[in-house]
């Protein structure tokens, strides 16, 4: 029984460390520029659909107002 648990664990351990990826410095740097170049993208369409969002409630707002 204790043999077979062995088995297992060493059968994740060497799985899980034939998936580790080694990376140069230069490689993260470069990884986490892109990642953070992405939110930035992300956050000026966020901002812009906000804005749109805004643009359509005040022209409805200004819709009922002029039926009113």
């Amino acid at each position: 029984m204790f043999a077979a648990m062995l088995e297992s664990l060493k059968y994740e351990v060497i799985s899980t460390l034939s998936k580790v990826q080694v990376r140069m410095p230069e490689e993260v740097e470069a990884m986490e520029m892109q990642r953070r170049e992405e939110a930035e993208r992300l956050a000026q369409m966020q901002q812009l659909s906000h804005q749109d969002d805004d643009t359509a409630v005040a022209a409805d707002l200004a819709a009922q107002n002029r039926r009113t």
